[in-house]
């Protein structure tokens, strides 16, 4: 899938990853890179995605849920081929050294005397960049609390299998059965909780699609209906990629996106919405008991507030997080011998590309 997403996302329950998707997304080499931060990874695989895209290849772009401007991965679709930073805490090792993975170390060109020297200083950044995010997730744990206690008011008070049937309905007219295999289904998230917000890919990565299926879901009720759609399409021999929600990262897909058919299904709330011009839109409010939603107006309005103010919070320790990791890039670039990186980039790039 051509397109930004994130293999790692800041959620209740802490750093989540599915950066074991690398392999499927990239079944013929993957390499590593090791370094501390600020000694060139993100650089590296900007350059690796800029050459191949001159050379006309499609590139998937995995970003940083604790910096959207620095990238965490690049994935080269047509030569299975993935370029990852390795480091924590989406710590990736290798699994068959040599006959798959391969290692780039920027671990060789800095100066040990400079980093032993400025060791207790590094030492107090990284324990105050911990500490900030444990704010964080303590802040989006207390926020997923407001949001389960809607969801509580609300019971069983969804209606689930119109859902599904109304699934049954959307896959009968979209997804025409292949011959061979199912489809496969990919993991990503699309938005991410991070120092400038709530952060989403949704306009960019769907711009040139044809048919997007608008889903207005305030109250996070869709999954059925998302599970069910992305079921179908797999079930049809479509690929699929389910595209996770940062606060229920292993539950519902959130949205759901099949680019051989140029189709997609987006939910929208309070926190992203599609902006071009969708096919159809669905409001699932409509399958939430008016009665219940009524009854609880008040409770629900605060907890969407309550939800909505915590997740800010949250957001603003990510970003104090962030201003820390800067203060310790700094040192570590003061330390790099970056005219050797540079030696070195070129001649992974010109590898991998080769």
């Amino acid at each position: 899938m051509q397109g930004t997403f994130y293999l790692g996302a800041n959620t209740p329950g802490g750093f989540f990853s599915y950066y074991g998707e690398l392999d499927r997304a990239a079944p013929a080499r993957k390499y590593i890179i090791k370094g501390g931060p600020g000694t060139g990874k993100s650089s590296l695989m900007r350059k690796l995605a800029e050459a191949a895209e001159k050379s006309g290849e499609s590139v998937e772009y995995i970003v940083c849920s604790s910096d959207p401007a620095s990238l965490d991965a690049v994935i080269l679709q047509s030569r299975g081929v993935c370029l990852v930073d390795g480091t924590a805490p989406h710590t990736v090792d290798p699994i068959y050294p040599g006959a798959y993975d391969e290692i780039i170390n920027l671990g060789g060109f800095w100066d040990k005397e400079k980093l032993r020297g400025a060791r207790a200083e590094i030492e107090r950044l990284s324990a105050a960049i911990g500490d900030s995010f444990k704010s964080a997730y303590r802040f989006l744990a207390a926020a997923k609390g407001a949001h389960d206690d809607m969801r509580a008011l609300l019971g069983d008070r969804t209606d689930a299998e119109r859902m599904t049937r109304l699934a049954a309905r959307i896959a009968r007219a979209e997804f025409k059965k292949k011959d061979g295999a199912r489809g496969k289904i990919h993991r990503r998230f699309i938005s991410g909780i991070t120092p400038v917000g709530v952060n989403h890919y949704l306009d960019e990565d769907l711009a040139s699609f044809s048919r997007v299926y608008a889903v207005m879901d305030p109250f996070k009720a869709g999954g059925p209906l998302l599970s069910a759609l992305a079921e179908a399409a797999a079930g049809a021999g479509y690929d699929v990629v389910c595209c996770h929600c940062p606060m229920a990262p292993a539950a519902f897909p959130e949205h759901v996106i099949i680019e051989e058919l140029s189709l997609s299904f987006v939910s929208e709330n309070a926190f992203h919405a599609f902006s071009g011009e969708a096919v159809r839109r669905i409001n699932l409010e409509r399958y939430v008991s008016e009665d219940a939603r009524r009854q609880n107006r008040q409770k629900i309005k605060f907890d969407l507030s309550l939800y909505r103010s915590l997740i800010g919070r949250a957001v603003e320790y990510i970003k104090e997080a962030k201003t820390l990791h800067d203060e310790l890039e700094e040192i570590y670039t003061g330390a790099m011998d970056f005219k050797k990186v540079n030696s070195l980039r070129r001649a992974s790039v010109s590898e991998i590309l080769e």
